[in-house]
């Protein structure tokens, strides 16, 4: 029983944490007076060319749903692995956007987490001090802790205005546990939207 109970306690705690996106910080230039952006060219930064596309393709659909223009950038640079700088901004002018979104993994670090085992009592209680004090005296634990291993991903992700090829908008974010990339990407996406959103960015 202690067993099954420790079990399901890890089950939820992992689950508690599953919503895998949490920004940690957050920046918006004050002086930035553009307005809302209408046309985002979106960049995924990585090597694997799969993740790029459903990266980009996850944002691009979010930000949609709100009436914001979107292009991947992969429909004008679809070559994996570095690119130029010119060859971005021949796509960017391609895109007619007036803001680019880049995210790019800063890097991967190894978690773990330790969950102790629940403990259990034994001895009794001794006269009136161990009915005053709620019973039984002594605890112990019967068995070793749970130990739990995931990866973190920290992204930094930043959105420039392309008119004066500045960051009005940065933000570092942590993802917990990347397993899934459409799952991951969908909610990276939605939680970078809703955080540009609340800025009256888009």
């Amino acid at each position: 029983m202690r067993h099954a109970l420790r079990a399901c306690l890890v089950a939820l705690v992992l689950a508690a944490c599953a919503a895998p996106t949490r920004i940690v910080l957050e920046w918006q230039d004050p002086a930035f007076a553009g307005g809302r952006f209408e046309r985002v060219f979106v960049v995924g930064v990585t090597h694997e060319a799969t993740v790029r596309r459903v990266f980009e393709d996850a944002f691009c659909a979010q930000l949609r749903a709100r009436a914001v223009e979107c292009v991947q950038s992969y429909t004008l640079v679809p070559e994996d692995g570095v690119a130029s700088r010119s060859r971005y901004d021949g796509a960017v002018a391609q895109a007619r956007a007036d803001g680019v979104f880049i995210a790019r993994v800063l890097r991967v670090e190894r978690r773990t987490e330790v969950f102790p085992t629940a403990p259990f009592a034994f001895g009794g209680a001794y006269g009136f001090y161990g009915s005053a004090w709620g019973g039984p005296l002594f605890m112990g634990y019967g068995a070793a802790p749970t130990v739990i291993q995931f990866d973190q991903a920290f992204v930094e992700s930043r959105l420039f205005a392309v008119k004066s090829d500045q960051p009005v908008w940065t933000a570092q974010s942590e993802i917990f546990a990347p397993s899934n990339p459409r799952r991951d990407a969908d909610d990276f996406a939605r939680r970078m939207i809703d955080a540009l959103a609340a800025r009256r960015l888009i």
